[in-house]
């Protein structure tokens, strides 16, 4: 009778979580409209160089006074990420701002949120890929209450393409993100109660 019940359990949290990780994946999978609004801030967290780029985009066409590029690795110089860009010396002098410290995203969460008090920003725009935001999100809404976050998620050409769920890699890809989210809401609720 207990295994009977256990079964039925399990069979219920595997059917749950699967239609979490279908919802997620869709909501990822779908081209969000870029928002068009402006903010005091920009911030970007490493790992594909596309979003580099797409930050440096950003700050160029005055939609943030100044960018916090969140994990840089401490051996990185600032002149490889000038040239990765393709940015200039000038724009990095008056604007942009580089955490060495964080190595996982909540550590990039308390990194840009010292850097937000730092600056007084109240308004700031997180760049980083599609998959990603949903716990970035989780994570600096916890730690920046009062700061009005603008997603603004970079589209991996590996998530976008057709039939992307027949790609193990890709889904497995996407289930540790959607479980490392639920993770990020999981320990939100438990520091609420």
């Amino acid at each position: 009778m207990v295994w009977r019940g256990l079964g039925g359990v399990s069979i219920m949290v595997v059917l749950v979580y699967g239609a979490g990780f279908i919802t997620f994946s869709r909501a990822v999978e779908t081209k969000p409209l870029m928002p068009e609004v402006a903010t005091e801030a920009i911030v970007v967290l490493t790992g594909a160089s596309d979003r580099l780029d797409v930050a440096i985009d950003l700050l160029i066409s005055n939609r943030g006074e100044r960018l916090l590029i969140s994990g840089v690795d401490p051996s990185v110089r600032r002149d490889t990420i000038i040239k990765l860009t393709g940015s200039n010396s000038a724009l990095f002098e008056c604007c942009v701002d580089m955490d060495r410290y964080s190595t996982n995203t909540a550590g990039n969460a308390v990194e840009t949120a010292q850097w937000v008090k730092e600056h007084k920003y109240t308004s700031l725009m997180i760049v980083t890929s599609a998959d990603h935001m949903p716990r970035v999100l989780v994570e600096m809404e916890r730690r920046m209450p009062g700061v009005s976050l603008v997603p603004y998620p970079v589209s991996g050409a590996s998530i976008f393409r057709p039939y992307w769920w027949l790609d193990p890699p890709i889904v497995w890809r996407l289930a540790t993100e959607y479980t490392k989210y639920l993770l990020a809401l999981g320990v939100g609720f438990r520091a609420s109660l």
